[in-house]
This record gives C-alpha cells, structure tokens and sequence, in this order.
C-alpha cells in the first residue's frame, strides 16, 4: 500500500520543495513556577504513551526566572496579587515522529474562512500549493472535503497528505489521536491551564521582599517582646506566621475586623533587618542551619514555607550581637584591670563576688584535694582571685554541706570585706588579677 502511494505521487514532488532543516527556534513560556511540577506530571503521562509508539519524549527545559504581579482566580473574578510570585521560562521540545520512514511536515485544519498550515519547528519544507486549497487524502483517494490532515515526507522527499481519519490505516495500527497530541505538543502546545494561579495556591505561589518581611518580624518582636519558633504551636501563634499575616492583605482586613494588632514598622525595625541580612550574608557556617539562613539572606524573595527560617534570623542576629557585646565588655572589663598593691603587702578591702571555679585533684585512688578559686572585683573594676580549700557558702556563712547547685545559686554581685596577702600578680588570658591568699572574712 505505501507503495502504491509514492508511485501515484511520484509525478507530484514539487521541484520548489526543499529537504532542508534550521535549528529549531524554541518557543518560549512564561508559567508561575508553582505550576511547573503539574506539567511535567502531565508530560510525564504522555511520554509514557510515546514510548510505547516509539516516539522521542518531550523534555521541559527551564530558561530562566523571573518576579512579577499576577492574576488570581477566584470566585468573585480575578484579583491581582499584591506581593510577586515567581515565574518560570520554559520550553518544551520533543522530534517529529518517524514511522516507517515517513516523518511529519505540518498539520492541516479547516476553518470557515480557509485552511491553517502548522510547521512542525524545525522543517523548513515548502508545502505544496495543493495542500493549501483543500484537505484531502492522498491514501485513501476519496474525494471528500476533511477537518483535519497531515502532511508527511518520506526519506526520497515524496510529499503525501493523509487524513486523519486514514493515519491508523496507513501507518497501521497507530492511534490517530495520539499522533495528533504529540504534535500539538510538538508545534503549539496549550499551556493555557498552567498560566494562572488559584485561590487554593496562591499562598504558596506568592512571594514576599525578603527585607519587608524580616523588618515587619522584627516589629512583632519588639512589641510582643518574645520570639516563638513554628515547633512551638501549643506556646502561641509563631513570629513567623504572625509577622506574614501582618503583610498579607487578606489577613489584614481579617485581623483589623477582629482587633488583632498590627505593629507598625518603624525606621529601627529597618536598620534591624538591613543589619539581620548583611550578618547572615557575611557568616561562615559550621553546621546546616548557619550554612541555610546565609542562602536565603542572599535570595531578594522568599516563599511562604521558608519564613519559619528567614524570621529565626532576627533572633540569630541578636544573640550573636549579644555575643559580641558581652566578649566586648569582658575585654573592656580585662583593659580596665590593674595590679593592686605590692606583693606581700597585707590589705584590707571591700570586693564584688563574681564567679568560682572548682578544681580537683588526685594524690591516689583513694586521696584527693579540692580547690576553690574565687573571683572578685573592687569598685574600679580591678580584679582578685583567692584560691582556697572552702567554697564560696563556707566562707559567707561555714555551711560545709555544700552543693553544686547551691554555690550557683550564690549570685554575683554580693559584696564582702576581705582581709588577706597580695601572694603576687599574674595575668590570665590578657586579664591583670591580684592574687590574695591567706584571706578571712572582716
């Protein structure tokens, strides 16, 4: 039978036809990211079906992305968001099929007013003139008016034009309607169902200005004066999840209805965020969650199920600040240390408890010391150190069944006169401290 085909149109090759093909030029998508995965679950489907007819799978390549404002369905119309949602540029790109020698040219329609031609990307072939007139089918011969048609080119360049109803029988066994969608695909895919967002989605598909957002959670801190992680539900309403509700604009109409307060940023609450960002920026992570928050610092927008991460950078920001300012005041604190006295010197003086340490040591399994070292400060900040066999409650008050938890709950600050030697003077990691011994209560 195809035999018979191309020796009936043989006389018909066109000398103006040409067998040349251009790199096919990729059309390009704009679709929001959020519907990315529904596609290629949907092309995934198909491609299964084109194995099977021996067809090249189509394959989604992602070009770039990009931010913007978009249309929202829903039921009361269309709304447009207030905040960006991420777009995706995709194309998609498969091969004409090659059956039994013969390869697609273009697809034919009719429509009221004529016939349409569609190109398969790629072919650079110059349709006949008689396929532009009517569709009809050069398998079949019969002389009917169709909607739908195919031209095809065999690997000697005979051109053939088969309808559709005539695919299954000329090529044998193929479902038509397969052909069909693999084509579309191929020349004009409908990806008009993947360019909106819905209600149901846009929470997730909106994206949010990663300072507006950090500076908004900062505000909440400073006025509620707590921080609640999202692992922490049963505690209150998480910073991260009120903080987003303060820029949504439904949920503000929801709060401002049911009283609930929205802190207002305010210039400090920037400068806060602007800091918070350019810290994590700069960090240089040891562990996962360091090396997580630097990522999303870096990122201009971020989604709704990452502001759990982005809003414990406020916190993160602050108690390393914290850090900072505690080691700078230490250090201050040792810059402002001095030697006191002469060695040996006796002395008399008023000092602040600050800390002690425990030390032990073995002589044998069964002989050991303990040693106490007790930290002090005078009113200029000097420090003194007194090592000696009683802890700090026995000096105060001759409690010799102290405990651990006992001398931590002595605090810092208490003040006492103690009346000792100056054994010398040392220096302890660039801290000056005046070494008592021999000390007693005054």
């Amino acid at each position: 039978m195809l035999a018979l085909a191309i020796s009936d149109f043989n006389k018909d090759i066109d000398n103006q036809q040409t067998d040349t093909e251009q790199p096919e030029q990729k059309t390009i998508f704009d679709i929001p990211t959020i519907n990315l995965d529904l596609l290629k679950a949907k092309l995934e489907k198909f491609n299964r079906r084109c194995n099977k007819l021996g067809f090249t799978p189509f394959v989604v390549t992602i070009h770039n992305t990009f931010h913007q404002k978009a249309n929202v369905l829903t039921n009361d119309g269309t709304i447009t968001t207030n905040h960006p949602i991420e777009f995706s540029q995709i194309s998609i790109t498969g091969e004409s099929p090659l059956i039994d020698g013969w390869s697609f040219v273009a697809s034919c329609e009719l429509l009221e007013s004529g016939i349409i031609i569609k190109s398969i990307p790629g072919k650079t072939d110059i349709i006949p003139e008689r396929y532009r007139n009517k569709i009809g089918c050069d398998h079949c011969q019969s002389n009917r008016q169709r909607k739908y048609g195919y031209i095809i080119k065999n690997e000697l360049g005979h051109s053939m034009q088969v309808g559709k109803g005539c695919l299954k029988d000329f090529f044998g066994n193929i479902n038509p309607n397969a052909i069909a969608e693999y084509l579309e695909w191929l020349y004009s895919p409908d990806l008009s169902e993947y360019a909106s967002i819905t209600s149901d989605n846009v929470n997730r598909a909106v994206m949010y200005d990663i300072t507006e957002y950090l500076q908004q959670v900062n505000a909440c801190i400073r006025e509620q004066t707590f921080f609640i992680s999202k692992s922490n539900y049963d505690k209150g309403q998480p910073t991260a999840d009120y903080a987003h509700d303060c820029i949504n604009p439904l949920m503000i109409q929801h709060m401002k209805k049911y009283k609930i307060p929205i802190p207002e940023v305010k210039p400090l609450d920037t400068e806060t965020a602007l800091n918070a960002l350019q810290w994590a920026k700069e960090l240089i992570p040891d562990n996962d969650y360091l090396q997580n928050i630097k990522v999303f610092a870096n990122e201009k927008y971020i989604k709704t199920k990452h502001m759990g991460y982005v809003a414990s950078i406020i916190p993160a920001y602050q108690k390393a600040i914290g850090k900072i300012k505690q080691v700078e005041i230490i250090n201050q604190e040792k810059a402002q240390s001095q030697y006191v006295g002469e060695v040996k010197s006796k002395i008399q003086i008023e000092l602040e408890y600050i800390n002690s340490f425990k030390s032990e040591f073995s002589y044998s399994a069964y002989n050991s010391t303990t040693t106490f070292i007790h930290k002090f400060k005078d009113i200029n900040g000097n420090i003194f150190t007194w090592s000696t066999a009683k802890s700090i409650l026995e000096i105060i008050n001759g409690d010799k069944y102290w405990t651990k938890e006992a001398i931590q709950e002595y605090e810092s600050g208490n003040k006492l006169i103690l009346k000792g030697t100056i054994k010398n003077h040392a220096e302890y990691k660039c801290e000056k401290q005046t070494v008592l011994t021999r000390c007693k209560l005054v």
